[in-house]
């Protein structure tokens, strides 16, 4: 029968592969055999069936290159995964605070930011003296304080309350006594951007607007 030659995968090939590095790792192995199947079709000596054959069963190689290649990828999705389900939860603390406030008038609601604990900690508490200061075993938390994970830092940027830097009062109408803007800061470093990302919050004093946007 006629001569086959052997099939050695192409540095062309294997370039045009590791270009999807940003896809998942299943659609990655399906882009290496269309470009394999792309590069090697026009070679008669080396049918396409065992070109399939070849890339389903002997493809260790490939599999292993482009692993480790999307391998920074998904770890960088799954810590801003949980970035974001941090911050949700910091969020979540600010929005129950408001909504008590609205609940009862003649009550105000804060949250309370601290940040000397390790790891950092938001309380949610009644201002039962109204002074706009969160005072440990006076003032009533309604709701079980949230410890942020230990690979997260919650860093407060500007705070216009000067009775309590670390805290935010909501009013009864729902208007905050102060605007805040906080971050969530990420202790793992982006690779690509070299920064560790980080969610930032924002709370505006007169409507009480509470928004969250992702940084770099």
């Amino acid at each position: 029968g006629q001569h086959r030659q052997r099939f050695i995968p192409s540095q062309t090939g294997i370039g045009d592969a590791l270009a999807v590095n940003q896809r998942p790792l299943p659609v990655i192995l399906r882009a290496t055999q269309q470009v394999a199947l792309k590069h090697h079709s026009a070679d008669r000596a080396f049918p396409r069936r065992q070109l399939r054959r070849y890339l389903c069963g002997h493809g260790g190689l490939h599999i292993g290159i482009l692993a480790a290649v999307a391998r920074p990828s998904v770890a960088s999705y799954l810590e801003g995964l949980r970035l974001r389900t941090a911050s949700n939860a910091v969020k979540q603390q600010i929005i129950l605070a408001k909504t008590r406030a609205l609940g009862d008038p003649n009550i105000h609601c804060g949250v309370y930011f601290d940040t000397s604990s390790s790891p950092d900690v938001v309380k949610t508490f009644l201002d039962t003296n109204s002074n706009n200061v969160y005072n440990a075993g006076i003032d009533q938390l309604f709701m079980p304080a949230y410890k942020l994970p230990k690979t997260d830092t919650l860093k407060i940027l500007s705070n216009s309350n000067i009775s309590d830097p670390k805290a935010i009062i909501f009013r009864g109408d729902g208007s905050a006594k102060a605007s805040l803007k906080l971050c969530i800061v990420s202790s793992y470093k982006n690779k690509s951007s070299n920064k560790n990302p980080c969610d930032t919050i924002s709370v505006l004093a007169s409507t009480g607007r509470i928004r969250i946007w992702r940084n770099f």
